[in-house]
């Protein structure tokens, strides 16, 4: 047992800590012209393309799929909800990931797919990749900031997203926990990239600065993941996700290229997911 006095104490020493290491990184990526950009381009995404997107993915894909399987359960006489829960989130993020590519290029004009995706190259993966090592120390002294303020509060920052719930109660089946963590680490950031920085920023652009657009898509993003039933605690685990998700919307113009956003938010998740096991 800890008291709040001991917590409150590791949380004070791991935000001097990420917060000295955020300053050293910031400094070096500054000086190294990281944070220099080139001219932004108008966004090509109509705001009916970016409304679809969303509809497909939040709406029609989990409807159809939730109803195809309470369908083939009631016509088994099967209690297929409850045993195959894991099994279900599995299939509905590979159906999600399966429609959103069909549609866009299918359906979405060729040149702004170009520009959504941009280039696959080495060096877009690779900076992708190093701007983990800039964006990490900030969001850990974010988290740790609001931790402090919030367990000052309520004495408690005990809670976490629902999506790493789920996550650990695929424990205690390995096969599902190994397919899992593919997933959130490969196709659930292609899929969210491509539906937040991909097609909603690319539609803000037109209609906005690119400033606003990063900012108001981080935004969004970060309320998509807010998580019910643990209250003030989502201060904490949401003002993180959003200083990520402006890191995401940022490299993604930088290097105007959906690849280096992808890849920065699969070292997240990876990372993320390796704490857990």
């Amino acid at each position: 047992y800890r008291n709040s006095t001991t917590i409150m104490e590791e949380h004070i020493n791991k935000f001097f800590i990420s917060f000295a290491i955020a300053i050293v990184t910031t400094l070096l990526a500054w000086k190294k012209g990281f944070f220099r950009i080139d001219t932004p381009e108008k966004g090509r995404i109509s705001l009916w393309e970016a409304l679809f997107a969303f509809v497909i993915c939040l709406v029609v894909v989990p409807f159809v799929t939730t109803f195809i399987i309470y369908a083939v359960s009631a016509i088994l006489s099967l209690d297929i909800i409850e045993k195959f829960h894991g099994w279900m989130v599995v299939l509905t993020i590979c159906v999600t990931f399966i429609t959103i590519v069909a549609y866009t290029l299918g359906v979405v004009e060729r040149k702004a797919v170009k520009q959504i995706f941009g280039d696959f190259t080495m060096k877009n993966v690779a900076i992708g990749a190093l701007t983990w090592c800039v964006a990490a120390p900030v969001v850990i002294a974010t988290v740790e900031l609001c931790a402090i303020v919030v367990l000052y509060i309520t004495g408690t920052v005990e809670g976490e997203q629902s999506a790493v719930t789920q996550f650990r109660a695929t424990m205690e089946y390995p096969v599902l926990k190994a397919v899992m963590a593919v997933m959130i680490v490969t196709i659930v950031p292609f899929t969210e990239e491509l539906l937040f920085r991909g097609y909603l920023q690319n539609f803000l652009k037109k209609i906005t600065s690119r400033s606003v657009a990063i900012i108001v898509t981080a935004l969004i993003f970060t309320m998509f993941h807010y998580s019910y039933g643990i209250g003030m605690k989502n201060i904490v685990l949401l003002s993180g996700l959003f200083v990520f998700s402006i890191a995401l919307g940022y490299i993604c113009e930088r290097q105007k290229s959906l690849w280096a956003a992808i890849t920065l938010h699969m070292i997240f998740n990876a990372v993320t997911i390796t704490a857990l096991f």
